[in-house]
């Protein structure tokens, strides 16, 4: 199944009465949904019907009662391995890429929570400071826009009021104690006053721009005065910080690279991701050079696709899973995962199915002890699968007239050998060791065949 966009999370304001909750977004597993009531971890008391479909529905043994939130919530683990020359089935590499786009889904939702710079500034902010720095102090930002600490602490913000006034204070009794000097006692009033109004202004300035913890938007700041653009508070609701933009408020977040179109991007000896594709994670490789290194930036993920045949060169820089060079084709994908500064791990190669174009089947062939069979197939190119089979002609060994059974099913006995074959761009050659044998089809012993009794035919696929 196909994994479209859409919610990966409902909230409902569950009234003690409803048993019966629509879920709409695709469940995997079972196991993939969270749900809480009231903050409360719920993992018992329901049960899901339509799970694996694009919606599902929960009912609850008892109606809950208070806020009622599901959540998609994919453990962040993968359990399918693919074997080497193992089956290659629709439906688990279907299931198996369906739960990565539903984790990718589940890190859009997480990332939409986080503070973030504007698309239009690509190259980023530097760091926060370390928690040593920035502990009990209030974010703010310098000339260039880069993040730094306030320099008073939370206590001593909120200590700002009664700093003004003890200032206050200090001044009026500063002009008592100086009423013996009108002079004195003027200048030393003007100073208090003056001190006053700065610790007044700059705490009015700073509760103008951040309004504190509130359950929905303001409509006004702190002041009761019309709010100032670039104005944030902290939605208890939603757990996000909001921001006043002049007309409304909006949520911060995260730039949405994993939305983003896919892009061609050119091979060369080295690709600059950095450069190419900074705004998107979705790539098509075009080209035919082989690729030694990327310029990628640590930490960053992009899902592949080439365009064209190229090689993807095993070394320090481009570490693959089998240790050895990739020769990619057309069609092919993989993810791409920087574990450092330029260097990168090739995850999840996958090809997709190319299906047989030819086939040659030969003649019945006699089976001659010691014997050689060699026969034009016609394919013009080596194939890429050999098959032999004895053809029951007469009644032997429990089998029928007609049976056909596989070589690979053979066995070998003290004075009787089975069949090599083998084929090139031109010929199947095949080699008859002796008379053969085949596994009884009733009592699965080995049963040395009857040569006149048997006929052999060779099939090839390309």
């Amino acid at each position: 199944m196909s994994v479209q966009s859409g919610p990966t999370y409902k909230r409902y304001a569950a009234n003690g009465i409803a048993t019966v909750y629509a879920i709409p977004f695709l469940l995997i597993e079972a196991e993939d949904l969270q749900i809480t009531l009231d903050g409360v971890l719920v993992t018992s008391g329901f049960t899901l019907t339509g799970v694996g479909n694009p919606s599902c529905v929960c009912t609850f043994d008892v109606a809950p009662l208070g806020d009622l939130l599901f959540q998609l919530v994919i453990p962040f683990e993968r359990l399918d391995d693919y074997q080497e020359n193992g089956d290659f089935l629709a439906s688990t590499v279907n299931n198996d890429f369906d739960r990565l786009w539903q984790a990718a889904k589940e890190l859009r939702r997480d990332d939409g929570r986080a503070l973030a710079v504007d698309p239009l500034e690509p190259e980023g902010i530097p760091p926060l400071p370390v928690a040593a720095i920035r502990s009990e102090k209030v974010l703010a930002f310098d000339a260039l826009g880069a993040p730094i600490p306030s320099n008073l602490t939370l206590a001593e913000l909120e200590e700002q009021p009664e700093v003004a006034a003890a200032a206050a204070a200090a001044a009026a009794a500063s002009a008592l104690a100086a009423s013996g000097s009108a002079s004195a006692a003027a200048t030393s009033e003007t100073n208090a006053a003056a001190a006053a109004l700065a610790a007044a202004n700059t705490y009015d300035a700073f509760d103008d721009r951040y309004l504190g913890a509130k359950n929905a938007d303001p409509a006004l700041d702190n002041d009761g005065s019309a709010l100032l653009t670039g104005a944030i508070y902290w939605n208890t609701v939603s757990n996000l910080f909001r921001v006043w933009n002049g007309a409304s408020w909006q949520n911060q977040n995260s730039a949405d690279y994993l939305n983003a179109l896919r892009i061609d991007v050119a091979t060369a000896a080295t690709v600059n991701l950095n450069t190419l594709a900074p705004d998107t994670r979705h790539i098509n490789l075009t080209g035919g050079v082989t690729i030694t290194g990327f310029t990628i930036a640590a930490g960053k993920t992009y899902f592949v696709r080439f365009n064209a045949a190229t090689t993807l060169t095993n070394n320090a820089s481009i570490v693959t899973q089998s240790g050895a060079d990739i020769l990619a084709q057309a069609g092919d994908t993989c993810i791409l995962r920087a574990t450092a500064s330029n260097v990168v791990e090739v995850l999840s190669y996958g090809t997709p199915l190319r299906p047989f174009t030819k086939e040659y089947v030969s003649a019945e062939q006699t089976i001659t002890a010691g014997g050689v069979v060699t026969l034009a197939h016609g394919l013009g190119v080596k194939p890429k699968l050999v098959r032999a089979y004895l053809v029951c002609k007469t009644a032997e060994h429990g089998w029928s007239v007609n049976d056909e059974v596989n070589i690979e099913a053979l066995v070998a006995s003290a004075s009787s050998y089975n069949y090599g074959y083998g084929a090139n761009t031109t010929n199947i050659r095949a080699v008859c060791g002796g008379s053969g044998c085949v596994v009884h089809n009733a009592s699965g012993s080995s049963s040395t065949v009857t040569a006149a009794n048997w006929r052999l035919i060779l099939r090839a696929w390309t």
